[in-house]
């Protein structure tokens, strides 16, 4: 019985989150807004013209950056929140 039970836990895995699906569709408002031209200039340090450009890509469904548009997502809202002087 520990043996099937072990082998049987040992086999499962998680399953990842699909932040794809929400960039495009659930959070698409938002970011466009984020990953617009304009956005992405006021930021200062990203090169605008490629992360828009992936952006565009993963809309289009032509390249799958999720993964790497979900982190520059969130660090993106992170900053603007963060790095406002007061």
């Amino acid at each position: 019985f520990r043996r099937v039970l072990f082998r049987s836990l040992s086999e499962k895995s998680g399953f990842s989150a699909p932040t794809g699906k929400w960039l495009v569709e659930d959070l698409n408002e938002i970011s466009n807004d984020v990953f617009s031209k304009k956005s992405l200039l006021d930021i200062g340090f990203l090169n605008e013209g490629l992360v828009h450009n992936l952006f565009i890509s993963q809309l289009k469904s032509t390249r799958d950056s999720n993964k790497l548009l979900w982190n520059l997502f969130v660090f993106i809202l992170w900053f603007r929140r963060w790095s406002r002087k007061k």
